[in-house]
């Protein structure tokens, strides 16, 4: 059987810093994926949760919710998909149904994955688990079973040693994830996409994000990836979809004027930081010695002025 796996999607209608028609470059990425489900008569779309960009159910509009329902229902197999950490507020997946991912699992469009088996005469079962975004695989104590391809879907971060991102998110390594006792296991969360790692029995494969929602330097030129799973020859493929370049999409000049201020400013702290206020000179006088832009030094004597008047 042959399952297509799609990074993390991030639905929003607009992006200030693309130059875009964001709804025409969704459409013409699940052009793509349905053009390969059609091609190798997929049993299933196999999403990795993270649907939806904004996490607040008001800031997506019906008049959105209505291109999603409609690209989605052009599917020619059954979608199916985790809980990613975008996909509600506050990571409380008890509160789905309050939410646009919520609304899409009640249509039928797209289909909760929790425990699903996959069958075809002449082949062996497949079975696919699911875990949504914050699991953790500690509790699990599963057992595998050597007559079925066993596939994981997962929102997690992960490595070969594991650790912690920013003191607060957990990285699992490879040997924690064993405990899932997969042959497969789809990762998103992350949307650089990695070459597939190999631990025991498992293939890890993380095909990264389907939209480049940024403009920092990792999702400039990066491939738009997705992965074929073939369970009968157990064998993965990678497919990558058309795309633009990056000064086609993003309005970088924008950013570079952001990045300017922003050093600006960096470095006037910087100076800042090392002046001493207990001498003879006023603050505008050590404005005026510093090596800053009249646009920061305008900025700062504004301040200084509005704290004389108050």
């Amino acid at each position: 059987m042959i399952f297509i796996c799609v990074g993390d999607i991030h639905f929003q209608d607009k992006y200030s810093h693309r130059l875009d028609d964001v709804r025409k470059t969704f459409t013409s990425k699940f052009e793509e994926i349905y053009n390969w489900a059609e091609r190798d008569a997929a049993e299933a779309i196999i999403l990795t949760g993270d649907i939806f960009n904004n996490k607040n159910p008001r800031n997506i509009s019906h008049d959105f919710m209505s291109f999603v329902c409609k690209l989605l229902s052009e599917a020619p197999c059954p979608i199916y998909s985790i809980i990613g950490n975008h996909d509600v507020l506050y990571n409380d997946i008890t509160r789905i149904d309050k939410h646009p991912l919520g609304v899409l699992f009640a249509s039928g469009l797209i289909k909760p994955l929790c425990s699903q088996s996959f069958t075809r005469e002449g082949e062996p079962m497949v079975s696919i688990r699911g875990y949504n975004y914050g699991f953790d695989f500690n509790t699990l104590n599963l057992s595998k079973d050597s007559d079925s391809v066993h596939i994981a879907i997962t929102h997690c971060h992960a490595s070969q040693e594991g650790g912690s991102l920013f003191g607060n998110e957990k990285i699992w390594s490879f040997k924690e994830l064993e405990k899932l006792k997969a042959n497969y296991i789809l990762n998103g969360h992350d949307h650089t996409p990695y070459s597939n790692s190999k631990f025991g029995i498992t293939t890890l494969l993380r095909p990264g994000g389907l939209f480049r929602a940024s403009r920092g330097k990792e999702d400039r030129e990066r491939l738009i990836k997705i992965t074929k799973i073939d369970t009968k020859k157990l064998k993965t493929y990678t497919l990558v979809l058309p795309y633009k370049k990056s000064d086609e999409v993003f309005d970088f000049t924008t950013k570079e004027l952001l990045d300017d201020e922003n050093q600006q400013i960096a470095e006037f702290v910087g100076q800042l930081s090392e002046t001493n206020f207990k001498s003879a000179k006023s603050v505008s006088d050590e404005l005026d010695e510093m090596n800053i832009s009249k646009d920061i030094r305008a900025v700062v004597n504004g301040y200084l002025d509005e704290v004389k008047r108050t």
